[in-house]
């Protein structure tokens, strides 16, 4: 989740986030001494265990820890009773821990995470290759934050050691994407010593994690956000960049692997104020999408506006996608079932600056917002997936019930 600017430290921003998920509506994040009230359950609400109204978004039960802040943040689907979802939640105003939350085909259930150690740790992102054989990747903070990666062989998730630049005080751990057991990437930043993050992507070769060399657009921070593959020598990443350490304006950042080597590939950008790409997903070869958002001048405050862009096997290009209202609105996932049938949520911000679920659909002429479900005052939807031959779909966040209450599993089923 991006919630007030494109490129924070680490701590900035599990600070940032705490507010929100701890209970300071988004308008207000910066608001102080507010009292916080925990929910009367742990699950999120009563609805029925599936979806039953298809073409439509809708609800479904997601447990929370106990009454902590809980957000759900990556999923992935093996098949319709066998569904992943990965997140954090904080055990109190000082730290987070992982959460990992699995569907049987009837019901969301909390599945166990291993204890990393130290103040930090959660789940950015997941993916599946069986049911037998899903990982999961995020960061944890012993002393300076360093990678996570887990893997799920079928009866329990444990810790697989991954790479960290030597050098670096972060290391952090965006998205993960599987071509083969034997070809993963997982893919992040890093911030070296003077403070300037750096692009960070590790693969899996079936044996072991390592860092491979990847670019940099300019001399100022530089993040990966997601990443997506049509096959072995076709991988991409999106995510952004400030040209030089003094610049205020982000800029679209997309690298191309080829089989052999990471380049980094043109991408247009809306406007002068800045624009960031969050989530990638491949139909083919030459038909990519991803999504985020660019900034608009506005008063008081400048403000986001959705932003879909395509690669045609050529050459990257907007698309033209809609907006609700003139607040903000920001795509923060996109996945697709066909070249007619792409997906991608996020949220926009109401007339009362309160978060709203929002989820758009491309028919192969044009992007549509379609309606999607809401609970409480302050939604976010982090993730989109399929159920393979399926046109199914899941998509997790979180959101708060009241004013001042913490965050709880947001996650909603389409047929």
């Amino acid at each position: 989740m991006r919630l007030l600017n494109r490129s924070v430290t680490i701590s900035t921003f599990l600070l940032l986030l705490g507010l929100v998920l701890l209970g300071v509506p988004l308008a207000a994040v910066h608001a102080a001494n507010v009292t916080l009230k925990h929910p009367a359950s742990s699950s999120s609400f009563s609805s029925p265990a599936r979806a039953q109204i298809c073409g439509t978004w809708t609800t479904v039960a997601s447990p929370n820890v106990g009454t902590h802040a809980t957000t759900l943040s990556g999923m992935a689907a093996i098949s319709a009773n066998d569904v992943w979802s990965v997140g954090f939640y904080y055990p109190n105003n000082m730290s987070t821990r992982t959460v990992i939350e699995h569907w049987n085909g009837a019901s969301w259930r909390i599945v166990p995470s291993p204890a990393t150690g130290g103040s930090y740790s959660f789940l950015l992102s997941v993916t599946a290759l069986s049911a037998q054989n899903v990982w999961a990747v995020g960061s944890y903070l012993p002393s300076i934050t360093q990678t996570l990666i887990e893997h799920w062989n079928g009866a329990r998730w444990s810790i697989v050691p991954s790479p960290n630049v030597p050098t670096a005080v972060v290391n952090d751990l965006s998205a993960i994407t599987a071509i083969s057991a034997s070809d993963i990437w997982a893919v992040g930043h890093y911030e070296n010593s003077s403070g300037v993050n750096q692009t960070l992507i590790e693969h899996w070769d079936g044996s072991s994690w390592s860092i491979v060399s990847s670019p940099n657009a300019g001399s100022g921070g530089n993040n990966l956000e997601a990443v997506t593959a049509s096959s072995a020598n076709n991988v991409w990443v999106v995510g952004g960049f400030h040209s030089t350490t003094t610049s205020t304006v982000f800029q679209t950042l997309v690298e191309h692997w080829n089989g052999s080597s990471w380049s980094i590939v043109s991408s247009p950008n809306v406007g002068s104020l800045g624009s960031s790409l969050q989530g990638v997903t491949a139909v083919s070869a030459n038909n990519i999408w991803a999504v985020g958002s660019y900034t608009v001048a506005g008063s008081p405050s400048s403000y986001e506006q959705t932003l879909t862009e395509r690669w045609n096997g050529s050459t990257w290009s907007v698309v033209s996608s809609p907006d609700v209202g003139s607040n903000w609105n920001i795509l923060e996932s996109v996945t697709n079932i066909s070249s007619t049938n792409v997906w991608a949520v996020g949220y926009y911000l109401n007339s009362s600056s309160n978060g709203q679920t929002l989820t758009e659909h491309w028919n192969g002429k044009s992007w549509k917002v379609v309606s999607s479900s809401n609970v409480g005052i302050d939604n976010f939807l982090q993730a989109v997936t399929p159920i393979p031959g399926t046109s199914e779909l899941w998509t997790v966040g979180s959101y708060h019930q009241t004013l001042h209450t913490v965050s709880q599993t947001l996650t909603e089923f389409y047929c």
